[in-house]
């Protein structure tokens, strides 16, 4: 009994989703994700309630169902964000623009919003990002004047290394 209990047990991996332990025969079943990790399958279900703590500008704009950001917010170098783009060109899918600029005018979110850079502010420039005063003001200025550059830094054979930073 125990045994059975604990097979059927859900367990949690975060991220808003459970796993458990599932045979090849699973892998047919579009309700759950398959996985197959050291000749183990595994099946995935994302939860309705699990919130991302990272959402992705595609999920935000209602793209997509459910997508957390693992690349700092920098879709310029996301392969997401860059198979998204390629599914749009081919018009199989709305871009994240596309799909906010059919909200009302007040839930239009500016992207810096939707990254988290920025509290809530509207898009007044229909997500046309390049003629937007705020963004270029925001990229030329503001980021430059965050704290996230090093403090003290040590010359090593030609480099800059910053003290405070740990190198692997």
């Amino acid at each position: 009994m125990t045994k059975n209990n604990k097979q059927n047990m859900r367990n949690r991996i975060g991220y808003g989703s459970s796993y458990r332990k599932g045979a090849s025969r699973d892998l047919k079943h579009k309700a759950e994700i398959g996985a197959v990790l050291g000749g183990q399958v595994w099946m995935i279900t994302p939860d309705k309630k699990g919130l991302p703590s990272n959402p992705c500008v595609w999920m935000q704009a209602g793209v997509v169902e459910f997508k957390n950001c693992n690349n700092f917010y920098d879709c310029t170098t996301c392969k997401y964000d860059l198979g998204m783009k390629k599914k749009a060109s081919q018009g199989r899918q709305p871009t994240w623009q596309e799909a906010m600029k059919r909200r009302s005018g007040m839930e239009r979110i500016c992207r810096h919003s939707l990254t988290n850079r920025i509290g809530t502010r509207r898009c007044a420039y229909d997500y046309e990002c390049s003629h937007c005063d705020f963004d270029q003001f925001f990229e030329d200025v503001w980021t430059t004047r965050r704290g996230d550059a090093p403090g003290e830094v040590h010359r090593v054979k030609g480099f800059d290394i910053p003290m405070s930073y740990h190198f692997h």
